[in-house]
């Protein structure tokens, strides 16, 4: 089982948006992105993060002045609140709760 974690959550954790942008994510890897529960999670940590900041640098030396421009590198929109995101986490985690209490009851009964 150890050895089947790494395969399973490498994509989600590829798409979800520390590697690339969430805008380039090719269209046949769409349904991952949606279900990575990293993609939510980096979401909100960049909104907590960088939203309403100044970053002290200038354009000479930073490709960033403030906030708003790092979330705008990532796709991520500076008005985006973060209750969405936290719902899809807890969606996410209560399926999954949900799936494996299922596999449990499922391998007592035999």
């Amino acid at each position: 089982a150890g050895a089947l974690i790494a395969p399973l959550i490498m994509p989600f954790f590829l798409i979800g948006g520390f590697y690339q942008n969430d805008q380039s994510t090719p269209v046949f890897l769409e349904p991952i992105k949606y279900v990575s529960w990293f993609r939510y999670g980096f979401s909100m940590m960049m909104s907590n993060e960088f939203s309403d900041s100044q970053i002290s640098c200038d354009r000479d030396r930073c490709d960033f002045v403030n906030g708003t421009d790092v979330l705008e590198r990532f796709s991520l929109s500076p008005e985006e609140v973060w209750w969405p995101n936290m719902v899809a986490l807890v969606t996410i985690g209560g399926v999954l709760c949900l799936l494996s209490w299922t596999c449990l009851v499922c391998r007592v009964r035999r």
